[in-house]
């Protein structure tokens, strides 16, 4: 009775799987094979005994023969059911193995993959630090490039304010983007008269 209520219960999904396999797995399916076994023949021996002793089948007989054929089904009954229950523990067996191996190579390559971290990590540092230092040197070259611009530009400036106070020469853009030169201290009778030239 308990076998047959395992089953209906494991049928309607009422068992978890957990103990489902906590069932199967406490289940000494050879034991009871045996026990079931020994318990069939005993039947047999009960069967071919109570037939030897009877001289005549009288009704009394034929129900006792009827209760004992009932009684073989039933062990049959549990005989089938704990085979079953065997081929379901071995093909969750067969899963669990399954489903170990494919984590066991997952690890493997996770491990793997670990393993080449470090030196990923130390390529990519070192990457960084020569981008940083190829930065810095670009942004030495511009500062050092606007410095000479600077000194360049002062330079001019310089030039154009002698060039303005010794020659009276200035310079002049115009909105056509015309560069025009003036020039003063020419005529000495008027040496404010400013002479133009475009360039």
């Amino acid at each position: 009775r308990f076998l047959a209520f395992c089953e209906r219960a494991m049928a309607s999904g009422v068992l978890s799987d957990s103990f489902k396999d906590n069932l199967l797995s406490s289940l000494d399916l050879p034991g009871l094979s045996a026990d079931l076994s020994s318990s069939r023949s005993l039947l047999d021996e009960k069967v071919t005994a109570s037939i030897s002793h009877l001289g005549s089948f009288s009704l009394e007989a034929i129900a006792s023969l009827e209760n004992v054929a009932a009684e073989r089904s039933v062990v049959e009954a549990r005989i089938a059911a704990s085979t079953k229950m065997g081929r379901v523990a071995a093909l969750k067996r067969d899963e669990m193995a399954q489903v170990a191996a494919s984590l066991e190579r997952e690890k493997e390559e996770l491990e793997g993959q670990l393993a080449h971290l470090p030196t990923a990590v130390e390529t990519l540092h070192m990457a960084k630090q020569a981008e940083r230092a190829e930065v810095e040197q670009e942004n030495a070259n511009v500062v050092d490039e606007e410095h000479k611009n600077e000194r360049k530009l002062n330079a001019l400036e310089q030039a154009v304010a002698c060039y303005s106070a010794r020659l009276g020469l200035k310079f002049e853009h115009t909105d056509a983007e015309e560069l025009v030169l003036v020039f003063t201290l020419v005529d000495e009778t008027n040496p404010n008269r400013e002479f133009r030239a475009k360039v």
